[in-house]
């Protein structure tokens, strides 16, 4: 199965943008992007979800391991409306929890 990094790429070139143009449009540098699309660097959520909505990219019909990974997540916040703050609060509270651990 192909990664993400592979995927995203791929669909870049298909709408004919260039890594600095997407790279620009998510405020990341060319180089990280390069790391993202090689598979050298790994991609959050949210900037996986700002890269799916750039490119017209359903980036979870893709990759049944990332879906598998998160599905016990994306089902917990199926029926609620999660706001950017409530996604930060609740990523302070992991980093917490796993500090403790």
């Amino acid at each position: 199965m192909k990664n993400i990094g592979l995927i995203i790429q791929e669909r870049r070139k298909q709408l004919n943008i260039s890594q600095k143009e997407l790279a620009d449009k998510l405020g990341v540098t060319n180089s990280f992007l390069s790391k993202i699309e090689s598979g050298k660097s790994r991609i959050n959520l949210k900037r996986l979800s700002q890269i799916g909505d750039i490119l017209s990219l359903d980036i979870f019909n893709y990759g049944s391991e990332i879906v598998e990974k998160w599905q016990p997540v994306i089902d917990m916040f199926e029926d609620i409306e999660v706001s950017p703050d409530d996604i930060m609060m609740l990523k302070e509270f992991l980093t917490q929890v796993k500090q403790i651990r």
